[in-house]
């Protein structure tokens, strides 16, 4: 059976001039997984990431724990939807560069406005529907030509991770929102492809992040 491994993000530096970069705890997340994945043994014929850099270097960092070396393609369609647009045009106040004030029930409302903002409203930005099946699109597209016992890895967002769950699982709305929300920095969720089907075999795991007993270790920006 071929095999989808979909990595999310180390934490990023929330409330700092620059979200997109790890922090150091999002950096110390990352060598834990790739220190796991060492320790298990873990292989793969592919690796994938978005531009993004808290996810070129969650791959960079991962990869270079695990001693694996296979060359990290990127792959846009993995990057996460631009929150700060989607704030500047749904927010009310609260944002997601204040995750010490968004509460879920204000995420929520934010992510309900954009899936149904209509294109005047969204002026070229790109709509919650485009945004559900470009990650698990393209993710399906890069796997194509994975033989039965190969792996691939990509590592992404909670929003594509959420989304890809969304399609596998045919959630709802309500449900996809709160995937997004409860993803875990650095989790891994893993997508079996057998005979056509798609089957979901592990969600949100983070037993490499729980084994120090270090509670500050798992986080969720």
């Amino acid at each position: 059976m071929a095999k989808i491994v979909l990595v999310r993000h180390g934490q990023a530096s929330a409330g700092t001039d620059n979200y997109d970069r790890l922090s150091p705890l999002g950096r110390h997340q990352s060598a834990l997984l790739g220190e796991h994945w060492k320790r298990i043994g873990f292989k793969a014929e592919y690796v994938h990431a978005g531009t993004l850099e808290r996810q070129q270097d969650t791959a960079i960092i991962t990869l270079d724990s695990a001693g694996i070396t296979l060359p990290l393609h990127t792959l846009p369609a993995l990057n996460e939807y631009d929150h700060t647009v989607i704030d500047r045009l749904f927010a009310s106040g609260k944002t997601s560069d204040m995750p010490e004030n968004l509460q879920f029930s204000d995420y929520c409302e934010i992510m309900a406005r954009w899936r149904d903002a209509t294109p005047q409203i969204l002026d070229g930005a790109e709509s919650w529907q485009q945004f559900e099946q470009r990650g698990w699109t393209a993710i399906r597209q890069a796997a194509s030509n994975l033989g039965p016992r190969e792996t691939a890895v990509f590592f992404t967002s909670g929003g594509v991770i959420a989304t890809v769950m969304k399609q596998c699982l045919q959630l709802d709305f309500d449900k996809a929102m709160n995937k997004i929300w409860h993803l875990y920095n650095a989790s891994v969720s893993t997508i079996k492809l057998e005979a056509g089907r798609t089957i979901l075999l592990d969600y949100n795991t983070r037993s490499h992040l729980e084994q120090t007993d270090d509670l500050k270790l798992l986080t969720f920006i």
